[in-house]
Formats: structure tokens, C-alpha cells, sequence
């Protein structure tokens, strides 16, 4: 990172070492142990938005969007986060994934 730049010397000791490929480091991001400080709801959307993003199979929009509500989610915010990210991951990526989401929401294939 820059000289003066205002991210705390953690992060960007952790930005460094993902930039790197360190094992230990990028194996923990990608079994997301004990890397981040967000709290279990946030992370559960996040990961939904992830989801929506990536294309992914209906049975991790299940799991995630079970997830998201063991973690104190609703339905509302799980759909705000749709909303959110739709500017950036395009109508076309929300459109694929709301069938699925329907379903993991217990609202069938199209959500009402």
C-alpha cells in the first residue's frame, strides 16, 4: 500500500499476504477462518451477494439464505441485498438467481 495510506497496519499486513499468495493465509480466507471481523448476519448476505455474482447452484442459495436467517436475517434483507448489488452484477445475474432464492425462501420458483 502507499506511504500514509489510512489503513490499519493489520489489514494491510493481510492485503499483502492474499496479494502474495501465502498458503496459510489464502487457505483461511477461502475456509473463512477466523479471517473476518463482520458479524455472522452480515457475512451471510455478503456471501449471498457473492452467490448472485458468481452464478452459483441452487443448493448454496439454500444454504446460504438458511444461514442468513439462523444468523438473524429476514427475508427483507435478504432481498435488500439483491437490490443492492443489482447496479453492479446486472439485471441479467438477478434474474438467474431469483428462482432459486424463491425456493430458499419457501415462495416457490417465482417470487410473488
Amino acid at each position: 500500500m502507499s506511504v500514509g495510506s489510512d489503513i490499519p497496519e493489520h489489514l494491510e499486513r493481510l492485503l499483502r499476504l492474499l496479494t502474495i499468495g501465502d498458503e496459510v493465509t489464502v487457505d483461511s480466507a477461502l475456509h473463512g477462518t477466523g479471517m473476518t471481523d463482520l458479524d455472522h448476519k452480515t457475512s451471510a448476505l455478503v456471501t449471498i451477494a457473492a452467490l448472485v455474482a458468481t452464478e452459483a447452484d441452487s443448493p448454496s442459495y439454500q444454504t446460504a439464505i438458511d444461514r442468513a436467517h439462523v444468523a438473524g436475517a429476514d427475508d427483507e434483507e435478504i432481498v435488500q441485498t439483491l437490490i443492492t448489488i443489482a447496479p453492479l452484477v446486472g439485471a441479467a445475474r438477478i434474474a438467474s438467481a431469483l428462482p432459486q432464492v424463491g425456493i430458499a425462501l419457501g415462495g416457490g420458483e417465482v417470487l410473488d
